[in-house]
């Protein structure tokens, strides 16, 4: 038997709605890959840019709406490329962009130049999101192609290896009306890190500044030791087994006990530390830091994985998740900035805070996604983002925004990190900048804070 892709039967619901009279309606799969399944989460169309109409199908009667459609040769690789960036950004750990679907009358594998343009677009989408690999991922190379024809009720998926041959392979799509069970894991990092740059750190713009200090975290986070539910399980082991164990305790202690626990477990990373294998030596070289980078407070992080995931899978996509987040938000701040940062004679301190995490709550699923809210922003923003990157018309109540708080602390925080630097020396002739960069977090001190002092000489 071979692999099969499993979505809900509300996403071909979905999907009816828009009928091309010509051409085709492309967008984009999102689901969780496994050996044996890939478990879909969301189909989500991709708005052709500059179209601004309502394709939404309001008829009671849910007739087939004549939408605008595109041939081949006109869907454009980069702006497919760009939306699955964007909504990659979205993404809890594990989920990926799997492949994209098209919905039109004609045939889209019937010939070598409609599936060479395809492989095409998968290629060049993939290849657009390696250059990202915080956000990316290991993101499998195996990329899926769904095709509706909704005139004659017919769908044909086909998958290819982005990295290898070039054939098309048929794979089994199901719309299933029983709806896949997902296990939601959330946990706090702890983050503590400081990271002393060189001259030619400080001389580079904020944004290479910022990828300075988010490599060696994403590195400390790949390292450490996740534990689930307070339990250091095998890898191979399923994460189903951690409710078996607590069905089995509940019954020993409460007979009469039927009502099935919440599929949510907690997970916990153990930092490896640095620096405790450093020993003196010959060839050791001091070396002047011309500035420093603090990187601390406490994230949260919500992930989902599928009911057969192993232990392995579910502490990958928690890392994987943190490392996504944490990204996203330094790119957007980065991003935000009208201009680049200020010289240190004309500004000696600036503090920046970008956005903290909202999870937007899907329709059909217990999966949520995030958006990021820059201060003064609110939900509606998030309402904004999920029409024009997910395509969903989604309500207030949909957004959730207490998972992560704007700490009142951090400025004071910044202040204390702030004495605590490089000491002032007047007699010399050393110019110091100071740069602070603070993102405020969580239910209790939870603020994610990375404050560069800049010393030129």
């Amino acid at each position: 038997m071979g692999k099969v892709a499993v979505a809900d039967e509300q996403l071909w619901t979905y999907c009816k709605q828009y009928n091309p009279s010509k051409g085709y309606v492309i967008g984009l799969i999102i689901g969780q890959p496994s050996q044996a399944a890939d478990y879909i989460v969301h189909l989500a169309r991709i708005p052709p840019p500059d179209i601004h109409s309502n394709t939404k199908c309001e008829d009671s009667d849910e007739k087939l709406k004549d939408v605008s459609g595109l041939p081949l040769s006109e869907i454009k690789e980069s702006w497919v490329a760009a939306q699955a960036l964007d909504v990659t950004r979205m993404l809890p750990g594990g989920i990926w962009v799997l492949g994209l679907f098209l919905i039109g009358s004609a045939d889209c594998f019937e010939n070598q130049q409609s599936s060479s343009r395809l492989r095409t677009i998968l290629r060049h989408v993939h290849s657009e999101l390696k250059k990202n690999p915080s956000l990316y991922g290991d993101s499998p190379s195996e990329k899926l192609l769904l095709h509706m024809n909704f005139q004659k009720n017919v769908i044909a998926c086909r998958s290819v290896d982005v990295n290898g041959s070039a054939a098309f392979r048929q794979m089994e799509w199901k719309f299933q009306k029983s709806p896949v069970v997902w296990t939601q894991i959330e946990t706090i990092l702890d983050l503590n890190y400081v990271k002393y740059l060189s001259k030619t750190d400080t001389s580079k713009q904020l944004k290479n500044q910022l990828q300075v200090i988010l490599d060696p975290v994403s590195d400390q986070i790949n390292n450490s030791i996740c534990t689930l539910s307070n339990e250091l399980l095998e890898p191979e082991e399923q994460v189903d087994s951690i409710f078996k164990k607590r069905k089995g305790k509940t019954h020993k202690k409460s007979k009469g006990l039927t009502e099935d626990e919440p599929k949510s477990i907690t997970a916990n990373l153990y930092m490896p530390m640095t620096g405790a294998d450093l020993k003196p030596s010959s060839d050791m070289e001091v070396n002047n830091a011309y500035g420093s980078m603090y990187f601390t407070g406490g994230p949260v992080s919500r992930v989902f994985v599928h009911q057969k995931a192993t232990v392995e899978e579910a502490c990958k996509a928690v890392k994987q998740d943190f490392i996504r987040s944490l990204t996203s938000r330094l790119q957007m701040h980065a991003d935000s900035l009208v201009e680049d940062e200020p010289s240190p004679l004309e500004d000696l301190e600036t503090v920046h805070e970008p956005p903290r995490r909202v999870m937007i709550k899907l329709p059909f699923t217990s999966v949520t996604f995030s958006d990021y809210l820059f201060p003064g922003e609110g939900p509606e923003e998030a309402l904004v983002s999920s029409k024009d990157l997910l395509d969903l018309t989604l309500e207030l109540e949909d957004v959730e925004t207490d998972l992560e708080v704007h700490s009142e602390s951090a400025t004071e925080q910044w202040s204390n990190q702030q004495t605590d630097g490089f000491s002032s020396d007047p007699t010399t002739t050393e110019e110091k900048g100071n740069y602070g960069i603070f993102l405020a977090l969580g239910a209790f001190l939870v603020c994610l804070i990375a404050y560069l002092i800049q010393m030129n000489r």
